[in-house]
């Protein structure tokens, strides 16, 4: 081991504090970006999971409008068009007690070549025999039968929209070996599927193995009207598609906390050059080449990213079971039904952190490295030379600052739709403001010396001089808390924002009394309607003034899924519409009298479509064209709804059901015996939620607050790393100024006032980052609303700053370095002057 490699083993060990916060450092910030990547690459590989379970080998599908396909059209196909590959489904969602699973009906003799089912308990003959013989008869997952306490040969009630139906478990499949997919999936024959769904006759779709394009053409030609051919792989990878804003909105956000420890890892390893500079300036006058002093810098910061990357996997793999809950709860509600998913471990994440890891740690030393081998040893061993060169380089960084500003908004308006784009835009600018940090810190702290050193007395003002003659030690950490503070402070002011934004819309839109609909498992199936005799009754009931119908299905389309919302116009919804484009006279009309639709504004902007477009949908005649009289006010998180008159869904779609009813009440007070009238019309025949307007808009709003429980949870982890910084930075600081905070207890400082000194220093410099966290918590914020949301939701939102965020952050940076610096300044009260003053 040579000389070099020595010095720093004596060196680390002996400043274990600042070696702690430099692993705490790199460990945080790999764990963030692990986590988020493990619980997004878990819950989509869930749902591709079940995607494969019930798909199974099939590659292509033929679909139909909401009200499936005829059974007649599977038959046609398989006989007379010679399609032997291929197999009958019926889909939908069902409850067995507390617990909802995917309903997948299938021929148990035309399965063979799609999908495999590992039979544990029952039988593998005897379970499709049961099946096909025996009413309600189902297969369940042998995990999912063990947590609802059912064993083979159990009745028990399946729950479909609200209605009872009998059930009984056949068999069980295999939890060892068996497709993982299907923890969540009930499976019966193709009859007790179309019992329980009332699917008399009707298929969801036609499952197919096609293998070669001549097949492909062959049979889109030969489809009945309402009928389409789509790709199988093409159906998941749509879906999927509709998380990926998602996704990426978590990844920027673990990226950001990455920033930070990038800042963090800097200045740990520049503090270790700048304390060992009078030993680098020594080795430099014994020979000691500018390569070697710089190679040994750099395998510091190997060293000390790989042990860090090592700490963060494991962090990252424990914080990624708590963030998988989340996550998964966001994607079920509102965007398609996961299940229950556990982290599993993908190869790529544990890439992502190493490359996180390892690369930000050799690139926040590399500047380090660089600076301890360009002055040569007479200056390396003068204090002063350092803090005159850092502050000759604030002109430079500053000139980076604009270029990183110029570069990010050149990113923001060279294209409005990539969100990607948009992302890495606002993290230039982002960058940009924080390279400012320094200078604005220095520059204040000139300015303020002077008159609060008069008011307040010298120890003061020494303190606040002190923090713009530290820069080389404190203005890395400084930065590091200005970028986490006005993190919060941009999710504050989004968040805000849009709560503002849902609120106000909820308001409008829920301008009816009551509200009856079938339990809502997961998106607007078709099989969630109310029984038509019982609605007739409801209608009837003393109570009720009037009502407006809604229907709400999904149709498939070559672009995606598509939401219908067809309804009965009430003139209290129509008042509480908001038209964002098109005229709204001409708009009312056209969706009227039914010769247009009108679209929400997530689809015509995600889309590109406006008034005077034609969108193609796909309907029980055949795919057409309706034009678009207007755009909406919404805040869907799904791919964009089609509003369209019920007549008009009634004359192309065929389907007079009733997914929901807004009631009008005679009297408002008469809601709770509206309710208890509903109830017991309801009563053995479907079970239906009666829910008040103000009890949707709470709902709506606690699910609005948990899809951003994740994002709180993230910004705390980057604040926590911006913590973790400023404690190191504040003891090293501290640590480093020993002798000069001794000569002041020598003449005639007390222990409360050198404690006081160094706590006014860290308050100052959390005050300084506050006040510099401001400007640059609030563009970020205004990019998340106008750029990021956008692009990524198709949403227009007003910002709103609320001065108490303004005040909350600033109140957290003071409270982040008060903090940081009680320790430091407890320490160097009760260090004694004569060993402070002690030469090593």
């Amino acid at each position: 081991m040579n000389l070099l490699a020595k010095t720093s083993l004596r060196y680390l060990p002996r400043h274990p504090w600042q070696l702690a916060v430099a692993l705490l450092g790199i460990a945080l910030g790999v764990a963030v970006i692990v986590a988020v990547d493990l619980a997004n690459s878990s819950a989509q590989r869930a749902f591709l999971g079940a995607v494969d379970a019930v798909y199974g080998e099939a590659s292509h599908q033929v679909v139909g409008g909401p009200a499936g396909i005829p059974e007649s059209d599977y038959v046609r196909l398989r006989l007379d068009g010679g399609v032997r590959a291929s197999a009958p489904v019926v889909e939908g969602f069902v409850s067995i007690g507390e617990r909802a699973f995917n309903l997948l009906g299938v021929d148990p003799f035309a399965e063979a070549g799609f999908r495999t089912y590992q039979i544990g308990s029952g039988g593998q003959g005897r379970a499709w025999l049961d099946l096909v013989s025996r009413p309600g008869a189902f297969v369940l997952d042998e995990r999912a039968a063990a947590a609802l306490g059912l064993d083979v040969g159990d009745s028990t009630e399946v729950i479909v929209a609200g209605k009872k139906r009998p059930g009984f478990l056949a068999a069980t499949l295999a939890a060892e070996g068996g497709r993982p997919g299907l923890s969540d999936v009930v499976i019966s024959d193709i009859s007790t599927a179309q019992e329980w769904l009332g699917w008399n006759g009707r298929l969801s779709r036609i499952d197919l193995r096609i293998e070669d394009d001549a097949g492909v053409a062959r049979i889109a030609e030969g489809l009945p009207e309402g009928s389409q051919l789509l790709s199988a792989a093409g159906r998941s990878r749509q879906t999927l598609g509709m998380t990926r804003s998602f996704s990426t909105s978590l990844t920027a956000m673990s990226l950001l906390a990455v920033l930070v420890g990038v800042f963090l890892i800097y200045n740990s390893v520049s503090f270790t050059v700048i304390q060992r500079r009078p030993l680098l300036g020594v080795m430099r006058s014994l020979g000691v080449t500018r390569a070697e002093i710089a190679g040994l810098v750099l395998a510091e910061a190997l060293v000390l990213g790989m042990v860090g990357v090592v700490a963060g996997l494991g962090l990252g793999y424990l914080l990624s079971r708590e963030l998988l809950g989340l996550v998964t709860q966001s994607i079920n509600d509102h965007y398609y039904y996961v299940g229950a998913a556990s982290v599993q471990l993908a190869p790529w994440s544990v890439v992502k952190g190493i490359v996180a890891g390892v690369g930000a740690s050799l690139l926040a030393a590399a500047l380090p490295a660089w600076e301890a081998t360009q002055a040569p040893p007479r200056q390396t061993l003068a204090r002063a030379s350092l803090e005159q060169r850092v502050s000759e380089k604030l002109g430079l960084i500053e000139i980076c600052a604009i270029a990183a500003i110029a570069g990010g908004i050149l990113a923001l308006v060279v294209t409005d739709r990539s969100l990607v784009v948009g992302f890495a835009g606002m993290f230039l600018i982002v960058v940009g403001l924080a390279l400012l940090v320094p200078g604005f810190v220095a520059l204040l702290s000139r300015r303020l010396a002077g008159p609060i050193g008069r008011l307040a007395g010298l120890s003061t003002r020494m303190a606040i001089q002190g923090i713009g003659r530290s820069l080389s030690r404190t203005g890395v950490a400084v930065t590091a808390l200005a970028v986490a503070v006005a993190a919060t402070i941009g999710v504050d002011v989004m968040v805000g924002s849009f709560r503002g934004s849902v609120d106000a819309w909820l308001q409008r839109s829920l301008n009816a009394d009551m509200y009856v609909a079938p339990p809502r498992l997961a998106g607007g199936r078709a099989e969630r309607e109310i029984d038509p005799l019982l609605l007739r009754r409801i209608v009837a009931l003393p109570e009720v003034d009037h009502v407006g119908y809604s229907r709400s299905v999904d149709v498939v389309t070559s672009e995606g899924v598509r939401r219908l919302l067809a309804v009965d116009m009430t003139d209290e919804y129509r008042a509480n519409t908001r038209l964002t484009r098109g005229d709204a006279t001409a708009a009312w009309a056209g969706f009227d009298d039914g010769s247009a639709v009108l679209i929400s504004e997530p689809l015509a902007f995600l889309h590109n479509l406006d008034a005077g477009d034609e969108i193609l949908l796909p309907t029980a005649r055949g795919v057409r064209g309706f034009r678009i009289a207007g755009v909406y006010e919404d805040f869907d998180t799904g791919s964009g709804t089609v509003m369209l008159n019920r007549d008009l869904y009634r004359q192309w779609w065929q389907d007079d059901s009733v997914t929901a009813i807004a009631v009008y009440l005679e009297d408002p007070a008469e809601a709770q015996a509206f309710e208890a009238a509903v109830d017991a019309l309801s009563a053995g025949r479907q079970s239906l939620l009666v829910t008040s307007n103000r009890d949707i808009l709470k709902m709506s709003l606690d699910i609005f607050d948990r899809t951003f429980t994740i994002t709180n949870v993230l910004y705390l982890l980057t604040v926590a790393v911006a913590f973790v910084g400023m404690v190191g930075a504040f003891s090293a600081l501290q640590m480093e100024r020993i002798r000069e905070l001794g000569t002041l207890r020598a003449l005639g400082f007390t222990p409360w006032q050198v404690g006081g000194l160094v706590n006014v220093q860290t308050l100052g410099l959390g005050l300084l980052s506050g006040l510099a966290a401001l400007p640059l918590g609030v563009v970020m914020a205004w990019i998340l609303l106008h750029v990021i949301n956008r692009r990524a939701f198709g949403w227009q939102i007003d910002m709103s700053v609320s001065p108490s965020a303004l005040l909350g952050a600033l109140a957290l940076a003071v409270a982040a370095a008060t903090l940081a610096g009680i320790y430091p300044s407890w320490r160097m009260a009760r260090t004694a002057p004569a060993s402070a003053m002690r030469e090593e």
